[in-house]
């Protein structure tokens, strides 16, 4: 076989005297081998993607694991804001609250300074039932009271909460622990228990770089279960936000809450 390794064919002489190797074949072999050769790197790369794949998953996985491990839980969460709630400080129990609670009791406060009974109709059922709520809570404020609190509420940075919401956030949440905290896409859940037994409401948080509680949701899914419990044709023309209110809370809601405490 001459240099190269190419299979000869044959031999042949010119008139010069000089000596050909024939490759008839070679060509289309050397083709048949790059073609291998091809598909051989290929498969490798392939193969190779596959594997770093797998790694850069990996990495990611453990990435993830490391910034939880430097997070405080959401159970932790809940214990400060559990005590917040119990000291009553308004600072403290809004550093603990959801950019989405914040924001949806903000967008209320103007309605429950000048919100009239027509307006306030239109409204969503849960919305109208804060509302009152909050009324309902300050009903001991005098004209100035609720003046001063509504020139607060302009003086408020999206990030703060108001005074307002104190005696609704204190009062109406119920649940002095929490268990079986699960996970899902940026939101946590955890069932709520009372002197140690599981009552029927969950509370969420909301990943925002840090755990955040969202109380909001759990107002909503209160308010929800009892609505549920009046849908008796007894209550099919009723205001179920009425009846909610006076089922819950007796005597102390009037519709007088529903005239506003102040004219603008």
């Amino acid at each position: 076989m001459p240099e190269g390794g190419l299979p000869v064919t044959g031999i042949s002489v010119n008139d010069y005297g000089s000596i050909y190797f024939e490759h008839s074949n070679a060509v289309g072999k050397a083709s048949g081998s790059l073609h291998d050769c091809q598909v051989d790197l290929r498969q490798f790369c392939e193969e190779m993607l596959a594997v770093f794949s797998r790694i850069l998953a990996f990495c990611l996985i453990v990435f993830s694991m490391g910034c939880q491990r430097g997070q405080e839980k959401p159970s932790e969460v809940f214990e400060r804001f559990r005590t917040a709630l119990d000291n009553g400080g308004m600072e403290e129990i809004g550093a603990e609250l959801s950019t989405s609670t914040k924001s949806h009791l903000k967008g209320l406060e103007a309605w429950v300074y000048y919100g009239k009974r027509k307006d306030l109709e239109k409204l969503k059922r849960f919305d109208l039932y804060l509302i009152l709520r909050a009324r309902m809570l300050r009903e001991s404020w005098g004209e100035q009271a609720w003046a001063i609190a509504a020139e607060g509420s302009r003086s408020l940075g999206s990030g703060d909460v108001h005074p307002l919401w104190q005696p609704l956030l204190i009062d109406d949440f119920v649940g002095d622990d929490i268990e079986q905290i699960d996970f899902f896409d940026g939101v946590a859940g955890g069932q709520l228990l009372v002197n140690g037994r599981k009552i029927r409401l969950r509370l969420r948080f909301r990943n925002e770089g840090s755990w955040k509680v969202d109380i909001i949701s759990y107002f909503m899914d209160s308010f929800t279960r009892e609505v549920e419990k009046l849908s008796g044709d007894e209550y099919r023309n009723l205001n179920l936000v009425n009846e909610v209110l006076g089922s819950k809370f007796g005597e102390a809601f009037s519709r007088e809450l529903y005239e506003p405490p102040l004219a603008r």
